[in-house]
């Protein structure tokens, strides 16, 4: 087998070809780019590969299962410590996913960044509200400005 830092590159060449199979791109964050500015910001996020950080630490985490079903008719079978592998613990103690390890963006895009409301939340088509505070809780919504933004 080859080195993590190889077969992290191996699945970032096979993520890429899932989202775009003519794409000779083998960087995921290199194809979301290309993808955002092809069709001109008009994408939803289910759209683009996962960044990757967030392949990263579904990896971890699939790869933290497959370990436990590969040992699983072992009587005392070796289990890592889940957050070493893509989890954390939540206020309650509780497993949660660790989506990314480092900020969604630079700290000074997200400072100067104005995020415009298009549409009314309501359930349940809206995410925010159905995922819940949990997931979108670092997010406050508020009245936007009557200025032309």
């Amino acid at each position: 087998m080859g080195s993590v830092s190889e077969l992290f590159e191996k699945l970032q060449e096979i993520t890429c070809h899932m989202y775009l199979p003519s794409t000779h791109t083998t960087e995921v964050n290199k194809l979301r780019y290309e993808l955002f500015c092809a069709r001109r910001g008009e994408v939803e996020s289910s759209q683009l590969p996962p960044c990757e950080d967030c392949l990263f630490m579904h990896a971890l985490r699939a790869n933290y299962q497959a370990a436990i079903w590969r040992r699983s008719l072992q009587s005392q079978p070796f289990v890592a410590n889940p957050t070493d592998c893509g989890w954390m613990t939540d206020e309650d103690g509780k497993l949660a996913v660790n989506w990314m390890r480092g900020s969604p963006a630079n700290p000074m895009l997200l400072c100067s960044t104005v995020l415009q409301v298009v549409r009314s939340c309501e359930l349940p088509k809206c995410t925010c509200l159905s995922n819940g505070p949990e997931v979108y809780g670092h997010v406050q919504v508020t009245d936007m400005p009557e200025q032309g933004y």
